[in-house]
């Protein structure tokens, strides 16, 4: 309460040291311990918690007999904690912390394909603790009450659609952070239905948009998990639908050769919070003939 009134320097006072008053760690920027010579063994003063919370040790009194014994009984405890001369727990999450960092960077300097900014998101998750370590408290409670505002923000943009972001930005960012489930409801298609799509971006959201009950595959020879779970070779002589939630004038040309034939179906929307955001191409693909494309 006083630091929130804007004093620059709060002290507080504790009645003692026990399982209680070690507490008063978690509201201090800097805790200091006072003790008295003849103060006690090595072993009760861990079981209080001191070594834990204390940033400094003053012995008082220190005239008295034993305070150069208390002086070194500190030492020995501080002794015990010490990691060594290396700290070694920086460094092990710095090389943690480097290969998928480094690895994707290159990645997407040399690759044609897309890289998503998420595959490297555990090596930068190994380095929030060191960045922790070296910011002030203060600064941390600020950047952790940001951060809960800004997931509020979102969550509620996602869910109630309420911030005008269209006027403001070339593609409307609720697209990529809602599920396109109505397209459940617009194609309702039988269960054991195929449904093919261009891009394995869009194949994962309109498979978790379709559900189980229909099978979804990427129709393209970077299909990443779609590959592996559900190839396209295996659906050579099936019949399917062919979803393009984008460049749909682009199926006809890129995908004409691999089948009997390929009608357009028109389209259907996805919506949300009562509005369209964009619409799907459909056609009917017919005898799916060859996999992967020659060339």
């Amino acid at each position: 309460m006083l630091d929130a009134v804007g004093f620059e320097w709060v002290l507080i006072e504790t009645v003692g040291v026990g399982q209680v008053e070690v507490e008063v760690a978690g509201a201090a920027d800097t805790t200091l311990v006072v003790v008295n010579p003849g103060w006690g063994d090595a072993v009760q003063a861990a079981k209080a918690g001191l070594l834990e919370i204390a940033d400094v040790f003053v012995v008082n009194k220190a005239d008295r007999p034993g305070a150069d014994a208390t002086y070194r009984d500190i030492q020995g405890m501080l002794a015990l904690g010490e990691r060594g001369p290396d700290e070694w727990r920086p460094w092990l999450l710095c090389c943690l912390a480097a290969p998928p960092i480094v690895l994707f960077a290159l990645v997407s300097a040399w690759s044609r394909q897309r890289v998503l900014f998420h595959w490297a998101a555990p090596g930068y998750l190994m380095l929030f603790p060191l960045i922790g370590g070296m910011l002030p408290r203060r600064v941390m409670l600020g950047t952790a009450a940001f951060v809960v505002l800004a997931v509020l923000v979102v969550a509620t943009q996602v869910r109630l659609d309420w911030l005008p972001l269209r006027a403001f930005v070339r593609t409307d960012p609720v697209i990529e952070g809602v599920d396109w489930t109505s397209l459940r409801d617009e194609l309702a298609l039988p269960p054991g239905s195929i449904v093919g799509v261009p891009n394995w971006r869009e194949a994962g959201k309109i498979a978790y948009a379709l559900g189980p009950e229909v099978t979804t595959i990427c129709l393209n020879r970077d299909a990443r998990q779609f590959g592996i779970a559900e190839p396209a070779q295996r659906f050579i002589g099936d019949d399917m639908l062919i979803l393009a939630p984008e460049h749909g004038e682009r199926v006809l040309a890129e995908l004409g050769g691999m089948f009997e034939a390929i009608e357009p179906r028109g389209s259907v929307p996805v919506r949300h919070a009562g509005r369209t955001l964009f619409n799907v191409a459909v056609f009917h693909a017919s005898h799916l003939r060859v996999w992967p494309p020659p060339g």
